[in-house]
């Protein structure tokens, strides 16, 4: 929110269309995948706890970052607000 409400709403766009590009993408894909092979759903399950896993790590070795308020802010496009939403 440091840009402002109205360059978030951009963020949010780009957000909800990444969103419904993933919907459309499992729906489609991901759904006749797992009515033709049954099994793979366990696989999946198990990657996603290996994913999980990893990013529970990552978070847990990661760096404190200080915040800087005084920061300057630059000049983005709503595109690139977009861009970084989806």
């Amino acid at each position: 929110m440091s840009y402002g409400v109205k360059k978030s709403i951009w963020t949010a766009l780009g957000d909800i269309s990444a969103n419904t590009v993933q919907m459309i993408v499992v729906t489609f894909l991901i759904g006749s995948l797992l009515l033709s092979y049954p099994n793979i759903m366990i696989v999946m399950k198990w990657l996603g706890v290996i994913y999980l896993c990893y990013l529970a790590y990552e978070l847990f070795k990661a760096k404190v970052k200080n915040f800087d308020s005084n920061k300057q802010n630059y000049s983005k496009t709503n595109i690139s607000f977009f861009r970084d939403g989806f």
